[in-house]
């Protein structure tokens, strides 16, 4: 006697929220606690042993436009390299960029915070 094959059904739903082109994005990142806000969600979307490494686009008035995972790497280390940093935010004609990258081990040699006004192009970078 063969037994009847089990039918499985698997329900998956997906959203997809849009924004109108030209509305601005809700969330104004124009303080450092903003940031640290956007980050933990970031961090937690991830939720594994990896280290990651986003960068976040943002308007002239420090709207948030987007923002995308440049590297994953191992536990211990993320590769990073500058085209694939700067390029999402030329294309997107950032006006400014946040980069944000976690420690899973939880251990930080030191936190800095700082801010970049030069130019782009600017041979100081």
């Amino acid at each position: 006697m063969v037994a009847a094959p089990r039918r499985y059904r698997l329900k998956l739903a997906t959203w997809t929220v849009v924004r109108e082109p030209g509305q601005p994005s809700p969330r104004t990142l124009s303080s450092p606690l903003a940031v640290v806000e956007l980050a933990k969600d970031l961090v937690l979307a991830a939720d594994d042993d990896k280290e990651r490494f986003w960068v976040v686009l943002l308007n002239a008035q420090n709207h948030y436009l987007l923002h995308t995972e440049v590297s994953v790497g191992t536990q211990s280390a993320s590769l990073v390299h500058p085209r694939e940093v700067l390029g999402p935010a030329l294309r997107e004609g950032a006006a400014s960029i946040i980069l944000l990258h976690n420690h899973p081990s939880g251990v930080m040699r030191s936190v800095e915070l700082c801010r970049l006004d030069a130019p782009v192009g600017d041979p100081a970078l």
